[in-house]
């Protein structure tokens, strides 16, 4: 029975650090958090209370339940910090302290686990830790899917310099095509009326149209 729970436990435990890229070494704050959710939830359908209920005596809360890695942002005090620096640091949520207004989170620049109160939660939009094996073990910042889709949109209206490809490309094509058309029929109109106006009185005599405007003459002269 206890080879069972144990197992599970780890199992559990796994899931969490892998689904959220953390480092091996959190397996002890992954057991405990599996084993204290495992405490406040209903796993058969037999049972009617939970081991919490059967040991206290009263139900659970669950409103103080956090997902598991997501962002958190401790408060700095101010006798901690000085005008101009930031009034929270970033962390990451791993586990729940003795009391339900208590959290254990893990601050990646002191690689450390710290019981905090005064802390809030991002479970949103989540960035995850990937600890890179090698000589010199490094830390990498990896985005959940929904900042992924962010990027890919941004790199695609960002492909490259010039008109954007597709429909609209195509629009505008047809739309320099057409006032190319439009310029060239308005300077063949205009072309056509200035070979049309004489300069002269000479020129209207001896025109192909000279009858018309002789009796245009005609007409001004004698209204």
């Amino acid at each position: 029975m206890a080879e069972r729970e144990n197992r599970t436990l780890v199992e559990k435990a796994r899931s969490m650090l892998h689904a959220r890229n953390l480092p091996r070494y959190l397996w002890a704050e992954a057991v405990h958090t599996a084993a204290y959710l495992l405490n406040r939830i209903l796993n058969r359908k037999e049972i009617t209370k939970t081991q919490y209920e059967e040991w206290f005596g009263r139900r659970p809360t669950v409103e103080h339940l956090r997902i598991f890695g997501c962002d958190a942002y401790v408060h700095i005090p101010d006798q901690h910090r000085r005008k101009f620096d930031p009034k929270t640091r970033k962390v990451i949520f791993v586990g729940y302290g003795p009391s339900i207004k208590m959290f254990r989170v893990f601050d990646t620049n002191k690689h450390r686990v710290d019981e905090v109160m005064d802390v809030q939660f991002n479970e949103l939009l989540q960035k995850r830790l990937v600890l890179i094996a090698g000589e010199e073990d490094s830390w990498m910042e990896t985005a959940d899917k929904n900042e992924d889709d962010i990027l890919e949109d941004d790199k695609t209206e960002k492909r490259a310099p010039g008109p954007p490809a597709g429909s609209k490309n195509k629009i505008k094509v047809i739309s320099n095509a057409l006032k190319m058309e439009l310029c060239s029929k308005s300077t063949e109109r205009t072309e056509m009326l200035a070979a049309a106006d004489p300069l002269t009185e000479e020129e209207a005599l001896e025109g192909a149209n000279a009858e018309k405007w002789e009796e245009a003459m005609l007409e001004e002269i004698n209204p």
